[in-house]
């Protein structure tokens, strides 16, 4: 009897040594597991991704460009999530970005995947997304590897876009606290299943053909198959060669999306070209309200005024050309004003913006200057700079 419980006290010691032992060794991968990493580490060392990893690694220093540039991302990317709370559609950073970035840079991911979900789809989501983490982290049913995983998943994308990569998204919702116990499925909810399945795998095949045509140049082709698809239509109204297509593609665009700058640039261009100076001036103004941080581009919107002033001299309009006048002296003040939202950082990041203008724009407005009291006459004649 008593050795009876002698065994069965030391067998239940082993039993919870054992318990213990799994609870601890949860963390740690199974045999096959310790393969598969062996085989991914020694993958990234053959490819030579190490050079990147270390780089990267040794670069985490809040002096390093990278990280400067992720927190003007940021700061950017939160002013312009208080002027669209509630989102601003897909891809809606990366072309309203110029419009209040206060640093030059062009990225299409904000490089945290919260504040890109809250400008994309709107702060509801977001919260949505934080509250998924907290279930996994505080849910009782989750273990412990589901908690480490989920945070490790979300704290990365604090600082990069870890979950625009379907299969990390996947993983992460593997992690959720639910389905863990069978249910009766009925023949309903079967077919219900199936039809969500089938119309998902219809839409991600149309969209994923339509990105593929454009990747293969056949942008035109994309468009006829979404025709809201405005990557491909910019690569269009880039490539074309007839003035007139340009018009209608560039109009195209602006109707789906006004912040799309290189549709009010080559629309200036083309009525350049047709000798629609002061349309062209409009158009150019209209870049360097979305796009900033160019000196190239003040300088072009002031050689558009200069041949629009001659315009408007010759036709003797001199309301017009009093008009373009001041547009063009206020350009020095538009530069500075510009300067003055710079964020600190702006000039310490890899990109730099170049809020200068060239000698042939000052020698331009020093003329104007010159000139100004005669414009005043209706007699003036502007003549070349």
């Amino acid at each position: 009897m008593g050795s009876e419980h002698l065994s069965s006290c030391n067998s239940g010691k082993n039993m919870n040594n054992k318990n213990s032992k799994g609870r601890f060794f949860a963390l740690f991968p199974n045999n096959h597991e310790i393969v598969l990493y062996a085989y991914a580490a020694m993958s990234v060392v053959l490819l030579g991704q190490y050079h990147y990893w270390s780089a990267y690694l040794g670069g985490v220093s809040l002096s390093s460009g990278e990280w400067l540039n992720r927190i003007v991302y940021y700061y950017d990317g939160m002013k312009l999530l208080r002027m669209n709370p509630f989102g601003l559609g897909h891809s809606g950073w990366w072309y309203a970005q110029t419009s209040i970035q206060s640093a030059l840079y062009n990225v299409r991911q904000i490089h945290n995947w919260v504040l890109q979900l809250a400008m994309d789809a709107g702060i509801v989501p977001a919260m949505l997304l934080a509250a998924c983490v907290l279930m996994v982290v505080f849910h009782k049913k989750s273990t412990l590897r589901s908690k480490l995983l989920v945070l490790l998943i979300f704290g990365h994308s604090l600082i990069d876009y870890s979950l625009a990569f379907l299969p990390i998204t996947y993983i992460a919702v593997l992690t959720l606290p639910i389905g863990r116990t069978a249910r009766i499925v009925n023949r309903k909810s079967t077919i219900a299943i199936t039809v969500t399945c089938a119309s998902m795998l219809l839409v991600l095949l149309w969209l994923g053909t339509a990105t593929l045509l454009s990747f293969i140049g056949k942008d035109i082709a994309a468009t006829k198959l979404y025709p809201v698809y405005t990557e491909a239509m910019e690569k269009i109204i880039i490539k074309e060669s007839d003035p007139e297509e340009a018009l209608i593609w560039a109009d195209r665009i602006l109707a789906l999306n006004p912040y799309v700058y290189d549709a009010y640039d080559v629309k200036a261009r083309v009525y350049a070209s047709k000798g629609l100076c002061s349309e062209a001036v409009e158009m150019k103004h209209e870049v360097i309200q979305i796009s900033r941080m160019h000196g190239s581009d003040y300088d072009e919107l002031l050689m558009y005024i200069h041949f629009a002033l001659i315009d408007a001299d010759a036709n003797g309009n001199i309301h017009e050309s009093r008009a373009l006048v001041d547009l063009a002296l206020s350009i020095p003040s538009v530069l500075d004003a510009v300067n003055a939202t710079l964020n600190p950082l702006a000039y310490k990041i890899r990109h730099q913006p170049t809020l200068y203008l060239s000698e042939e724009s000052h020698r331009f407005l020093r003329y104007l200057h010159e000139y100004i009291d005669q414009l005043h006459n209706a007699g003036t004649r502007l003549g070349d700079a």
